[in-house]
């Protein structure tokens, strides 16, 4: 996966910054790839539930009523799963320096 932008965005909500556009190529995929890595290591400290509700919710920017009629729940217990799973990456953050 090559990226080699500023940012990345989904419906107005910034994810993280990657380095200037042009810049190194190479070290835009080297970090990329290890974003991705990380992320991916992440999410397994959650649920599958947890994980669906924050990857839908955080980064395709899906309503908790809509996450809820797709798993099953209340938008209320829907919050709720969402709360944990940014508690849970809040604390399992060993590729954050600084944390």
């Amino acid at each position: 996966m090559t990226v080699s932008v500023n940012s990345v965005t989904v419906p107005d909500r910034k994810l993280w910054q990657m380095s200037e556009r042009g810049e190194d190529p190479e070290h835009d995929e080297v970090l990329a790839d290890s974003v991705s890595g990380a992320l991916l290591a992440a999410l397994e400290t959650l649920s599958p539930a947890e994980q669906m509700v924050f990857v839908l919710h955080e980064v395709f920017a899906v309503s908790f009523e809509e996450i809820g009629t797709i798993i099953g729940r209340s938008p209320a217990a829907t919050r709720q799963l969402a709360r944990k799973a940014r508690a849970e990456l809040s604390r399992a953050r060993p590729w954050c320096p600084g944390r």
